[in-house]
């Protein structure tokens, strides 16, 4: 929705331009020669097809870094370390007694 309504704003620039030359016509001469006439274009830098990606790359950005503090403030990395760590020790197995090791050696044995 973004990119629609951005591209909507007649957010373009026709004040820097760059030449390019485009062929307009070749003529074939004897010997494999040929001559050619060339006509040079002024084309605009920061068109409407430029602006917009841009512009809407640079909004996407914007917000993409504000909800990164935003969410850092809210959850800070220490307290959801903690959480995490507090429930894999719960969801760990207790390490065998020696006891029950040396019943399992000896039947090895």
């Amino acid at each position: 929705l973004l990119k629609v309504i951005i591209g909507l704003l007649p957010i373009q620039t026709k004040k820097v331009s760059i030449p390019v030359s485009v062929q307009t016509s070749e003529t074939p001469l004897g010997g494999g020669n040929f001559t050619t006439s060339w006509t040079t274009l002024s084309c605009p830098v920061f068109d409407k097809s430029v602006c917009t990606p841009m512009i809407f790359c640079g909004v996407v950005t914007i917000f993409m870094a504000y909800l990164a503090v935003v969410q850092m403030r809210i959850y800070s990395p220490d307290e959801v370390f903690d959480e995490y760590l507090e429930s894999v020790k719960s969801k760990l197995v207790e390490p065998p007694s020696e006891s029950s090791s040396d019943e399992e050696v000896e039947l090895c044995a």
